[in-house]
């Protein structure tokens, strides 16, 4: 094999290397918790992620939450528009993953306030979940709809 071969053939394997590097690593660190959790779809082919750990909420009775916005964009083929939707992760303090809340269509802004998160929406809107009880909330009121806790 000459020399320039042996380079292409070199350069193509740390190319795809560093493609399964970031396709493992789409979920920024998460994704053994969430695999342990049940979690199925963890694509990282065909979406684009934006993960942000935006802190740990205050204790309450010695429960605490780490609370993560995760911003999906499909890729899509050829001319499709890319579609994208916020989840926001919920894990206890052991770092086990609790559920989330999704479908939210904008890459809201938010943050975490004592034992909650609060998204930059209208209060009458929905822009609060209160993280403050031994559990996350079943369902909660963001942007005017109600969303589930679901894995």
């Amino acid at each position: 094999m000459s020399r320039t071969l042996a380079l292409i053939v070199a350069a193509f394997g740390v190319l795809a290397a560093a493609d399964a590097s970031a396709q493992a690593d789409c979920y920024a660190g998460l994704r053994p918790a969430l695999e342990r959790a049940g979690v199925k779809d963890l694509d990282c082919e065909h979406f684009d992620r934006e993960i942000k750990h935006l802190g740990r909420t205050a204790a309450w009775r010695g429960h605490s939450y780490d609370v993560y916005r995760m911003f999906s964009r499909d890729k899509p083929k050829g001319f499709g528009v890319p579609r994208g939707y916020t989840r926001i992760l919920i894990f206890d303090g052991g770092g086990r993953f609790l559920g989330q809340y999704g479908g939210l269509n904008q890459p809201y802004r938010m943050r975490i306030v004592g034992s909650d998160v609060v998204l930059d929406l209208p209060p009458e809107d929905g822009n609060r979940i209160h993280l403050g009880r031994a559990k996350p909330p079943a369902r909660v009121h963001l942007d005017g709809d109600y969303y589930d806790l679901s894995k």
